[in-house]
């Protein structure tokens, strides 16, 4: 079963980690988001 996680944390270089998600072909999106979880729940992301 899958659930949400809310993680505080500082990222030192989100260049790194945005060409990183490319390379594994996502396009990251930055702001308030929709994301699905377990059963197709649907909850607005930050």
């Amino acid at each position: 079963m899958s659930h949400f996680t809310r993680m505080k944390m500082k990222l030192a270089k989100k260049d790194h980690i945005v060409q990183a998600l490319r390379d594994l072909g996502y396009e990251p999106r930055e702001g308030k988001v929709h994301i699905r979880g377990y059963g197709g729940r649907r909850q607005r992301w930050m």
